[in-house]
């Protein structure tokens, strides 16, 4: 069976593709059709791994994560792979430096709101604050050990 590959919590399931930046990127303007497709599998697999926005710095398994045929992809490396570079953090792996500061926008982003949200419910539902007395009066809930007929005797009482 496949060893699943560990996810970062909470990654989201998809990155913001910018259309007109796409369109008018001379880089993306000067590369093949090809190249292209190649460029944005890469980007795809980059924001679906761990670390987010890296891909693997290894030449024989570039090509099938761009989904290149081997000699297609000697073609179209050069101009594919020079929208990543090293990866700081882990020599194994490029990164695609854009899509990186993306998810570190994001992540910060979503941390913000998150801790936003925590202290707005903090204010509205404080933590130590004990069950007005009504409320154990109102339960109906039947006690562990009692019986069905014991439930309905007590519900007569009520």
């Amino acid at each position: 069976m496949p060893k699943k590959k560990k996810q970062p919590k909470n990654k989201p399931p998809a990155f913001q593709f910018f259309v007109k930046d796409w369109t008018a990127s001379p880089t993306r303007q000067m590369m093949s059709l090809a190249a292209q497709g190649a460029y944005i599998n890469l980007l795809a697999i980059a924001w679906d791994s761990d670390p987010i926005a890296t891909i693997p710095n290894q030449p024989d398994k570039l090509w099938k994560l761009a989904t290149a045929m081997p000699d297609e992809w000697g073609l179209i490396k050069d101009e594919v792979l020079e929208n990543f570079e090293p990866f700081d953090e882990d020599s194994t792996r490029l990164v695609n430096k854009r899509l990186r500061r993306q998810w570190l926008e994001l992540k910060e982003f979503s941390e913000m709101a998150s801790d936003r949200g925590k202290k707005g419910a903090a204010g509205r539902w404080p933590k130590n604050t004990q069950e007005p007395e009504w409320a154990e009066e109102d339960d109906q809930t039947p006690e562990k050990d009692q019986t069905e007929e014991e439930v309905a005797i007590d519900e007569d009482a009520v």
